[in-house]
């Protein structure tokens, strides 16, 4: 995590320096838009362009500077996934799908434990139960609209900052829309990005699937349908604010 994230401090910073050269340029802009209505010289008015000018083009450079760096990090996250990716969450829904095959040829009196075990299963291991939970569902004939390797790929970005903390399994199985005891939240002013986010997942599904898919997860996530069709395009308007552009680019990188 320290390698990927070696370029977040100069982020900040630079993110800082193009928020505080918004508002200059737009004073200027508004000058030089409301000179036409008003009594000046034409000296006053080449002024005014240049210094909107000026303004514009500092802007801009510093604009293409914190794009540079988070073009960066991207790459660097990308590297490092390489080498960070936890494979554990394959594994167990692997083996849990692998077991629902089994059982088909193990006799019911060998593949079904007895009370005590399930006692002391239950007695040792009480925080994997909504994991088995979710990961259960796979074998349930329930659908799977999306892997587990894209679901992960969501999960390392988006859980704690998008969404309130859950665990992969627990992820994978809500936005499966399979049965699950953990309730997927989106944390506050996140809501816009969490639109954003169905409207690529949406589109990774056949036809018949898209709005089945896209209207259960709004009802779940407790998003109005009018708020999504009025929001999930924001991040990638003409006019994106800088958080937004950021979620942008991290999403480009799991679905291009």
């Amino acid at each position: 995590y320290q390698y990927a994230d070696r370029y977040k401090e100069t982020i900040k910073e630079e993110m800082e320096v193009v928020n505080r050269l918004r508002k200059p340029m737009n004073e200027a802009n508004n000058r030089y838009d409301s000179i036409g209505y008003r009594e000046h010289t034409p000296e006053e008015e080449k002024l005014a362009e240049r210094e909107y000018e000026r303004c514009k083009a500092e802007y801009e450079r510093e604009k293409a500077q914190l794009e540079h760096l988070y073009e960066q990090q991207t790459l660097l996250w990308k590297e490092a996934r390489q080498y960070m990716k936890n494979r554990c969450d394959d594994i167990y829904l692997l083996s849990v799908h692998f077991m629902g095959i089994l059982t088909k040829y193990v006799p019911d009196e060998e593949s079904q434990p007895n009370e005590a075990d399930r006692q002391s299963r239950t007695d040792s291991q009480p925080e994997t139960e909504t994991a088995t939970a979710s990961a259960t569902a796979t074998t349930a004939g329930l659908p799977e609209y999306f892997s587990m390797k894209l679901i992960s790929l969501i999960h390392e970005i988006c859980v704690g900052e998008q969404f309130e903390d859950i665990t992969a399994p627990d992820f994978y199985a809500c936005m499966n829309l399979h049965p699950c005891q953990c309730v997927l939240k989106i944390k506050p002013r996140e809501k816009i990005r969490v639109c954003y986010l169905i409207s690529l997942m949406r589109e990774q599904l056949p036809g018949q699937d898209k709005d089945k898919w896209k209207e259960a997860i709004l009802k779940h996530l407790d998003i109005d349908e009018d708020y999504y069709k009025s929001k999930y395009r924001e991040p990638v308007s003409d006019l994106p604010s800088i958080p937004n552009q950021k979620f942008a680019k991290e999403m480009d990188g799991i679905f291009r």
